[in-house]
């Protein structure tokens, strides 16, 4: 009786190696394998479920990470895109933010200035036929010029920034008006739906036309000529009014030089150079043609160019030259001055 107590005892100590090696012999030996292999096994399966029910997290991110990159949008704003050049014909090139600040209001400050250009639609009879001499305009073409009525019209733009405001919300832009006689490329003249990226050189003038005293009104540019547009640079081109007639014009480019030399440096880059009368040099530059005096009533074609003297003084600006076609002789020269604008008054 005293054996099934000791064998009670002996039972309940699971650290005896003796007594758990002499239970149920083969049988014991099994279940002790089976006792100790089935919680690693158990471990190993729940660990592989979770691998195979789940994707990994590090997969996931990769993978989504391709298509999220290869499908961001580019800028809503194209100007935003474009590699603009920094300097133009000696001058640093401004935003115009920077052309606003610049200037602060005043007028006078001559400026190369990048940014979108949007022009208005042309004013309506700007190109009439009563306007143009066909046999004179089809032998500027033979010439090289620009002849079409395009650069005798008023056309007016709208120059902005990449920007659309600054940081106090102010939208900045330029009220472009060209100077007659300067030369568009069609594609910039018909950017009245698509803005096209360019740098204008020319002359701040004030505050736009119709501003009055409104604070922050827009600055307005007049700009002489074209240096660059979309990615190209541009060169300057002349400019023949269409409602000339006669015999071609009498002075070469060369004799052209030679004469503007002698008012000019020959190193001035010239931002535009135009055949016209007098009547045409009025709306151009009303100082020069009241300055070259009348010529008794009698027709008078005049070569009237514009070049951009970086050197003579602490601040670039643009000096004038008007030449006699006819005569080959110099009417006269000098700085150009900003023109005053229309103002009005607003309530």
């Amino acid at each position: 009786m005293a054996e099934p107590a000791a064998d009670k005892r002996d039972a309940g100590i699971v650290t005896e190696p003796r007594r758990v090696a002499g239970q149920g012999g083969a049988r014991g030996r099994f279940r002790l394998m089976l006792a100790v292999a089935v919680p690693p096994a158990m471990l190993v399966a729940v660990v592989g479920a979770a691998l195979v029910g789940s994707p990994p997290e590090r997969s996931v991110a990769v993978s989504s990470a391709a298509p999220i990159s290869a499908s961001v949008a580019p800028p809503a704003d194209p100007v935003a895109r474009v590699d603009f050049p920094t300097r133009a014909l000696g001058l640093q090139v401004v935003d115009v933010e920077s052309a606003h600040a610049l200037v602060d209001g005043a007028s006078g400050t001559v400026l190369a200035v990048r940014g979108y250009l949007t022009m208005a639609p042309p004013l309506p009879g700007c190109e009439e036929a009563g306007r143009i001499d066909v046999s004179w305009t089809a032998f500027a073409k033979e010439q090289g010029f620009a002849a079409s009525p395009a650069p005798f019209c008023e056309r007016r733009g709208t120059l902005r920034s990449p920007a659309a405001a600054d940081r106090r919300g102010v939208m900045h832009r330029l009220d472009v008006a060209m100077t007659v006689g300067a030369v568009l490329p069609e594609a910039v003249a018909a950017s009245q739906a698509v803005p096209a990226p360019v740098v204008l050189v020319g002359t701040v003038s004030g505050a736009a036309d119709g501003c009055g005293n409104v604070d922050r009104c827009d600055q307005r540019f007049d700009a002489d000529r074209l240096v660059w547009a979309d990615g190209l640079w541009r060169a300057p081109a002349t400019s023949v009014e269409p409602a000339l007639h006669g015999a071609g014009p009498r002075l070469g480019s060369g004799i052209r030089d030679r004469l503007a030399a002698g008012v000019t440096a020959p190193s001035d880059p010239l931002l535009l150079e135009t055949l016209i009368d007098a009547p045409m040099l009025m709306l151009a530059d009303p100082a020069a043609a009241s300055s070259i005096g009348p010529n008794d009533g009698a027709p008078r074609r005049i070569w009237y160019r514009r070049s951009l003297d970086t050197l003579s003084g602490p601040d670039a600006s643009v000096r004038w030259v008007a030449i006699d076609d006819d005569a080959g002789a110099i009417l006269g020269s000098g700085l150009v001055k900003p023109r005053a604008g229309l103002v009005t008054t607003h309530g």
